[in-house]
């Protein structure tokens, strides 16, 4: 399919978020989306793109219209580069290795290094209060 035919719009949220996505339909409560994608200026000065629930591998979302500001269709030219990057993100999960590492930790390691720090000046350990 060609590109310029999807119906890519740029959502401005009450919230102050942007978001990037790809409008299936659109009724007066809601604007049923997919792969949202939140504009985020970088440190250059430029933009990019990352996921709206980075930890999530749902791809659609139903977007309450008493949150949008406003929305308009993305240029022809950025829908290429919106198509590429929402295709190609890949949910973050933890690695087997650090699953392991977490199982084998022993929390009672780390009080006995915390009493180490609740000493004070006069090298009496000091109680602390939460």
């Amino acid at each position: 399919m060609n590109t310029k035919e999807l119906n890519i719009r740029h959502f401005k949220l009450v919230s102050g978020e942007e978001i990037v996505a790809l409008v299936h339909n659109k009724d007066d409560e809601f604007v049923a989306i997919e792969r949202p994608m939140k504009i985020m200026n970088n440190m250059f000065g430029g933009y990019q793109l990352v996921p709206w629930f980075v930890f999530s591998d749902q791809r659609m979302f139903a977007l309450q219209q008493n949150q949008v500001l406003h929305h308009c269709e993305v240029d022809d030219n950025f829908k290429d580069t919106y198509v590429k990057v929402s295709t190609e993100v890949n949910t973050p999960t933890l690695k087997d290795d650090a699953l392991e590492l977490l199982d084998k930790l022993d929390a009672s390691e780390f009080l006995d290094e915390f009493d180490e720090y609740t000493l004070d000046n006069n090298g009496k350990k000091d109680r602390i209060l939460h």
